[in-house]
């Protein structure tokens, strides 16, 4: 999607936040409006986004000449190790300051949500000594940020540092320009992937729902496959849930599938699969590729713990769980065998009428 004249750019973007679902296409489109002759003309662009817990500012791309010497690395390369707290202070920057460190300058304009501009200032980024890679400098310098409501998501940075170009007023309105309709773009790809997110959790629990769990499954065995090792499910069921309601109160009963969901998720592998399986079960699925003995002691060691939690504001051991365990080796996996040994399991655990995790042999 190149642009043919400067003031086609905005409305060339904009239509392509419409009709293109790749953010990444989009962004790139923006990059190069910006550094393209016919678009903003800089020397280079460079775009840096927070991180999925907004905790930080990284590299996420670049447009434009790596340098001027044949020696010189990638953008991309040259950004090796970059990382700027979106907490960090912004610190004063005066005109004409040498040395000016990169992070220092986006720090500042996060900070204080504001664009940036300067004919004036050097600032540099020194990757770290054993990247190899040599310091990249920066002259006649802007930098907008991306901001939703209170809430940075990046800061593009474009320079002029090769052609020694000064950086005009209406050249930073067409920047700010660019800017918002790279946040419209990340806040739209945002919120398509809260909605996605959404649709594979359960409403309740917020953990994964069954369909989710099962579409998993069929990845996760073909993983497994490949990679020779075994795979095991864990299922976890709330004994007399009806019980519970009729007694405390469905809220009650609610409640404590919440609070087994979070204890759950505080207890396993951030790789490993939590999802809601039945009304009051929940299955784990191990991913690492746990040995029968060591799934059985996880299995054992999550069901103990969580009778000693105090479910649903009741006391401790009011919530009676038991559970069931299927586990199979890399050359015996199907999902279909693996789903039929959990519910075999978990059927005789409710039966057994007592607080103990089933497994099932394979047959």
């Amino acid at each position: 999607m190149a642009p043919t004249k400067e003031h086609d750019l905005p409305l060339a973007i904009s239509r392509a936040i419409l009709d293109m679902p790749d953010l990444g296409r989009i962004l790139a489109a923006i990059l190069s409006g910006i550094t393209n002759s016919q678009g903003l003309g800089f020397d280079r662009a460079f775009l840096f986004l927070a991180d999925e817990n907004d905790r930080e500012l990284r590299p996420y791309s670049a447009s434009g000449s790596p340098g001027e010497g044949p020696g010189d690395r990638q953008l991309s390369d040259r950004l090796a190790g970059f990382a700027v707290p979106l907490s960090a202070s912004a610190p004063t920057i005066d005109e004409g300051d040498k040395n000016v460190p990169m992070q220092a300058l986006l720090a500042r304009c996060a900070g204080l949500r504001e664009p940036f501009l300067s004919n004036t200032i050097q600032t540099l980024y020194q990757p770290p000594p054993a990247s190899g890679v040599e310091v990249l400098r920066l002259t006649h310098v802007a930098a907008v940020p991306l901001v939703v409501k209170d809430s940075v998501l990046g800061v593009i940075v474009a320079d002029n540092t090769h052609s020694g170009r000064e950086i005009q007023p209406d050249e930073m309105k067409g920047l700010e320009t660019l800017g918002n309709l790279a946040t419209i773009a990340i806040e739209k790809s945002h919120t398509n992937r809260r909605l996605e997110e959404m649709a594979l959790r359960d409403g309740l629990t917020g953990v994964y729902n069954r369909r989710h769990y099962e579409t998993r499954l069929d990845q996760e065995i073909e993983v497994a496959t490949r990679a020779q090792r075994a795979l095991a499910l864990i299922a976890f069921h709330v004994r007399r849930f009806k019980q519970v309601n009729l007694t405390h109160g469905r809220q009650c009963g609610n409640q404590a599938l919440k609070d087994l969901a979070v204890f759950l998720k505080t207890r396993v592998r951030a790789e490993d699969l939590i999802a809601r399986y039945g009304q009051a079960e929940f299955v784990v699925m191990l991913t690492g590729g746990a040995t029968r003995e060591e799934a059985l002691t996880v299995a054992e060691k999550l069901r103990a713990q969580a009778i000693e939690q105090e479910l649903g504001g009741l006391p401790a051991g009011e919530i009676q769980i038991c559970g069931g365990l299927a586990w199979l080796p890399h050359n015996r996996l199907g999902s279909e065998r693996l789903s039929q040994m959990l519910d075999d399991a978990l059927e005789r655990a409710q039966k057994a009428n007592e607080n103990q995790m089933v497994f099932t042999q394979d047959r």
